[in-house]
């Protein structure tokens, strides 16, 4: 009985079928929103531990899945700007490096930040408010009341929040507009 048990951990030896990829993609695009790269990486670590995966039979599957609208790399990084200034607010460049490291060219997060600036330069123009300043006013406060119990001298106060906004991946100029604005109300 062991012995039929290991023998089926195993999986196949010979070539994974097309079939096989297309149902472990469904299933792993069920769970989680990813982009081709990632996709094409995950099917690669999974099957070539099991079997021999066909190049093509694995390019044919990434090519359905764009087709019918499953991966969406423009999409994906759409959602990540919206739902990351939502969260936990950062900056363009720090943006940018997250999708970057998720696979997404650099084509297409160019266009969708310029995009979302747009969008957010409408916003501003209807009344509305800068939604990556914003993002930066919202840290800087946070961050300043944090500091507030540390009775640190201005100067040491103005640097480290001045560090962290960049390091959340704001522009340096943002970053000192908005440290003047909000450490001036103090």
């Amino acid at each position: 009985m062991m012995d039929s048990r290991k023998a089926s951990l195993k999986g196949p030896t010979g070539p994974v079928s097309y079939d096989t990829i297309l149902g472990y993609t469904l299933r792993s695009l069920g769970r989680v929103r990813l982009t081709e790269k990632q996709l094409r990486n995950k099917i690669i670590t999974r099957f070539t531990k099991s079997g021999e995966v066909v190049q093509e039979d694995i390019d044919r599957v990434i090519a359905r899945m764009i087709e019918e609208k499953y991966i969406d790399d423009r999409e994906l990084a759409a959602i990540f700007i919206r739902d990351t200034m939502a969260r936990r607010p950062h900056g363009r460049l720090w943006i940018s490096q997250q999708l970057i490291t998720k696979g997404v060219s650099r084509d297409i997060i160019s266009d969708v930040l310029i995009a979302h600036q747009e969008e957010s330069r409408s916003n501003v123009a209807a009344g509305g408010t800068d939604s990556e300043l914003e993002a930066a006013r919202t840290a800087a406060e946070k961050k300043l009341r944090l500091l507030g119990g540390k009775n640190l001298e201005p100067r040491k106060q103005y640097e480290k929040m001045f560090r962290f906004l960049v390091g959340r991946g704001f522009d340096t100029s943002m970053v000192i507009k908005v440290l003047d604005e909000v450490i001036g109300k103090k």
